[in-house]
């Protein structure tokens, strides 16, 4: 995934993997009311106010840092913002027991496939991360801005602090199910669409194989690899035309 190119992850080491709760926690510098609002000033009191609630109930919860707060060379700027953040909110847990931080670049598929998907829950704001929990069969909670259509049933969602507290307050059978069909489709416009985000022909991929250099540096530095490129303007023509037959809309409803 081209957001977290810069991440090198590590071995997933739990000695307990029975939780209630597994929460996802996002970038506090990116992106913070991209969807819409849904009563949160931003992701650092989204997440704040997640664990005051939850520590309430005196359940076991799995804080899963986002990758992209360990990243080198690429994003690594907001990374250290991020981390900064995450660590002050870690930090006013340390003597907790029930909430446990994992404070390091961990890859979701190895967490997912390790927990029990009939006794924890997954609580995340907007995330694809999401998505792969509700593969591996897990009930979610979200807001409902997020990029997907509130139509879908994916995730269980709130649209309020109000709404979010009694989510919470809910055991997991009570919350409903994913619909199988619905994760399907916007699986394939999300993942395997050639065209999409993830696929090959996203318009950094493109341009990388195009102008002949590494997807990170691209990403990292465009005007530096553009300048270095040092493309004629009948080259640009022809890259232009070509990458126009691949673009699509892509409705995520």
């Amino acid at each position: 995934m081209p957001y977290i190119l810069g991440t090198k992850f590590k071995k997933l080491l739990l000695n307990n993997i029975d939780f209630d709760y597994l929460v996802y926690c996002h970038s506090f510098t990116d992106a913070q009311l991209h969807f819409g609002i849904d009563g949160y000033y931003n992701q650092k009191d989204w997440l704040e106010y997640t664990l005051k609630e939850l520590n309430k109930s005196n359940k076991k919860v799995l804080v899963k840092s986002h990758p992209n707060f360990y990243a080198k060379g690429y994003l690594a700027q907001a990374a250290t913002y991020d981390k900064k953040i995450f660590d002050v909110i870690k930090g006013g847990y340390s003597v907790n027991k029930n909430i446990v931080f994992l404070n390091k670049p961990i890859k979701n598929y190895e967490l997912l496939n390790i927990l029990d998907s009939k006794k924890t829950i997954v609580i995340g704001h907007h995330t694809t991360a999401l998505l792969e929990a509700l593969a591996f069969n897990f009930k979610c909670i979200s807001s409902k801005s997020t990029f997907w259509s509130n139509d879908l049933r994916l995730t269980n969602l709130f649209g309020s602090r109000s709404n979010f507290s009694d989510l919470l307050k809910k055991n997991i059978y009570s919350l409903k199910k994913h619909r199988h069909d619905d994760l399907i489709e916007i699986s394939n416009k999300l993942f395997l669409n050639k065209n999409g985000y993830f696929g090959e022909n996203y318009i950094a991929d493109f341009l990388a194989n195009k102008l002949k250099i590494n997807r990170l540096k691209l990403t990292k530095n465009p005007d530096k690899a553009f300048e270095r490129a040092n493309l004629e303007s009948k080259k640009i023509k022809k890259i232009s035309k070509e990458l126009s037959y691949l673009i699509q809309e892509i409705n995520f409803s």
